[in-house]
């Protein structure tokens, strides 16, 4: 065929349906890939938050008033701390001092036990309950607050007064809701409100337990594991929802340290001192949030629950087979 015979008419005609026949190629898009970490690390920082209130209870409930994780730094008035029991609850009760654990705290702890049977009133008894409110409490930047005032339940779970501890370990269940108020962010707000069984995992270590000493359980040797579940609000107002294995239990071992050195007191003679704030160390979780695919959160061990427990607060998220570096705070 000879274009130039053609007129030009002619000529658009012959092309066209060529044109046609060769359409663009289309630009298909990856997809986002879904990052979001920040509720997770929200999550898991107010179940850490609800774990360590409870540790004071702990100590408390034992008539430990000397806990070696919240009492002030060398540094601090340590009459800015004090605890007592009332006869019918445990109060320790923090004057906006630093503590062990390098935390700043203010405002009490309250554990009443008016209803419990009289003689089960200390922690490690079968039928103890308490019940814990918060008033004034401040944590760092937070305020924190059971929700309308509502206590949080605490109850040891032993079935018979009479016990073999190098056969049975001491559990207790911790059944609340938590507000958690920034202090000068208030986006940054969290509700919390859930059910965790408390493990005493070395229960049968004389060292740790012992019925016959004054102050039974020495928490300083203990190690501990959670299972159960929460749900809430993170920040943001974002619904989450939380499941811990139960082959795979989070766990807090307070012989261990992330930071060896918590501070140093430069006046003579030298003094240091070690920093007790022990983090969740090993643990496998199910997360949901808000619009999210479904998270797995891997706590210490870096995503292999079998694997030696890490003593830091770092760990892994994992959504959609990617695995993302985190830090728990």
């Amino acid at each position: 065929m000879q274009f130039s015979k053609l007129k030009p008419i002619a000529i658009i005609a012959t092309l066209l349906p060529l044109l046609y026949a060769c359409p663009k190629q289309k630009t298909v898009l990856a997809p986002e890939a879904d990052t979001e970490l920040q509720s997770s690390i929200d999550a898991v920082f107010a179940t850490f938050l609800v774990t360590d209130i409870e540790m004071v209870c702990a100590h408390i409930g034992q008539n430990d008033y000397y806990p070696a994780f919240y009492m002030p730094q060398p540094i601090e008035d340590q009459t800015k701390y004090n605890a007592f029991n009332t006869s019918v609850r445990y109060v320790a009760t923090f004057n906006n001092v630093k503590c062990m654990d390098g935390k700043l705290r203010k405002g009490s702890i309250v554990m009443d036990y008016t209803n419990t049977n009289p003689n089960a009133i200390n922690y490690d008894k079968y039928q103890f309950h308490g019940k814990m409110t918060l008033s004034a409490y401040y944590l760092d930047e937070w305020f924190i607050r059971t929700v309308d005032g509502i206590p949080c339940d605490i109850t040891n779970e032993l079935v018979s007064p009479i016990f073999d501890p190098k056969k049975t370990n001491l559990v207790w269940t911790i059944k609340g809701s938590f507000e958690f108020i920034h202090t000068t962010d208030p986006t940054k707000n969290m509700l919390w409100s859930g059910e965790l069984t408390k493990t005493l995992e070395n229960t049968n270590e004389p060292a740790v337990y012992s019925a016959n000493r004054l102050i039974p359980i020495d928490w300083t040797k203990a190690k501990v594991k959670y299972t159960g579940k929460a749900t809430g609000m993170t920040a943001g107002n974002v619904p989450f929802e939380l499941n811990i294995n139960p082959y795979f239990p989070i766990t807090r071992d307070f012989s261990c340290y992330p930071n060896e050195i918590g501070g140093i007191q430069s006046a003579s003679p030298l003094t240091t001192w070690k920093n007790e704030s022990h983090p969740f160390i090993s643990g496998e979780l199910s997360f949901k949030t808000n619009g999210k695919y479904p998270r797995k959160i891997y706590l210490g061990n870096e995503g292999i629950p079998e694997s030696e427990a890490q003593c830091d607060n770092t760990g892994l998220v994992l959504i959609k087979g990617n695995s993302y570096a985190v830090n728990f705070k």
